[in-house]
């Protein structure tokens, strides 16, 4: 498992200020499919394609600010939130923009026309 801790590359695009990076596009190409953990935050929670329980969550870096938010514009895109998130430990009940997660995820993607990193929940717990 990837952390900030054990890949300094993991680490570096975590504390970038720019989210358009390459380096970040670079890291996503490497990495394909491996497995990151990290601290994280919900930016924002938007309803995915119309769809009433399907959802885009963009997943912050650290705790939740609304001023600075350093590293990728991570997301989960198209997912549940009451199954596809894998919610370990003490359920909420409801999360939203603010919430401080701990992020265990599969890479994927990065789109360069948007700027968002894409990756898979695997495992969430609230911090």
């Amino acid at each position: 498992m990837i952390t900030p801790a054990n890949n300094a590359e993991f680490a570096a695009i975590l504390a970038l200020t720019d989210y358009c990076a390459p380096a970040i596009a670079a890291f996503a190409d490497k990495y394909s499919g491996q497995t990151i953990s990290f601290d994280g935050n919900i930016g924002a929670l938007n309803n995915h394609d119309g769809y009433a329980t399907r959802y885009d969550v963009l997943i912050g870096v650290g705790d939740y600010s609304e001023t600075a938010q350093p590293g990728p514009a991570f997301q989960f895109r198209d997912v549940n939130l009451a199954s596809d998130l894998n919610i370990i430990g003490d359920n909420p009940g409801s999360i939203g923009a603010g919430t401080t997660l701990g992020v265990v995820a599969e890479v994927g993607e990065y789109e360069s026309s948007s700027c968002l990193f894409l990756i898979e929940p695997l495992a969430t717990s609230v911090r």
